[in-house]
């Protein structure tokens, strides 16, 4: 009997701390005790640290801490910067030696109050790449965990990345973020 897994990483963003979880599932059970391993998820917590003079990250996994410069990721990787957490996309930049950009779009407060589709003559983005391995990803804002996508640009250049960049300086809401 053929039997498929799948998993998902998601992460979280608590406080300037990252939570990474892998949650596996299987759409056939052939052995229940195997699958149930399987599913278990595994919890990484990653936190800015300042250790031995340098601004490092800790990586801790059950009872396991190590600390690394960087923790990397499909896409790019996380590292400590003067004590802030920072995404750094692998697809900063293209072959132009160009430098994109990335940004966080929270999915539900995409639209805002409006101000920012007033301010930056708002129109369809068209030249963006959602990142489908940092998909949902959540991130605190006060008290509430909201849904964030990960958007990746070729090139700053780029009539989304200009109106995104507005959209920052516009919005009273906080729908986006650059990183």
């Amino acid at each position: 009997m053929r039997k498929t897994i799948a998993c998902v990483l998601k992460s979280m963003l608590i406080a300037g701390t990252f939570i990474m979880y892998n949650s596996c599932t299987s759409d056939e059970v052939e052995n229940p005790e195997t699958v149930n391993q399987v599913q278990q998820k595994k919890t990484t917590e990653i936190k800015a640290v300042y250790k031995d003079e340098k601004f490092l990250v800790s990586e801790t996994s059950g009872k396991s801490t190590e600390f690394k410069e960087k923790i990397l990721l499909s896409k790019g990787y996380i590292y400590n910067k003067n004590g802030v957490l920072t995404y750094v996309s692998a697809r900063d930049k293209d072959v132009s030696g160009k430098k994109g950009g990335s940004y966080w779009i929270n999915s539900e407060l995409y639209i805002g109050d409006n101000s920012a589709i007033n301010s930056c003559n708002g129109g369809y983005a068209t030249d963006f790449e959602l990142d489908a391995d940092e998909n949902g990803l959540y991130m605190i804002n006060g008290d509430t965990i909201i849904h964030f996508t990960l958007v990746n640009f070729p090139s700053l250049y780029g009539g989304t990345a200009l109106y995104l960049d507005c959209w920052i300086e516009h919005d009273p809401v906080g729908a986006v973020y650059k990183l």
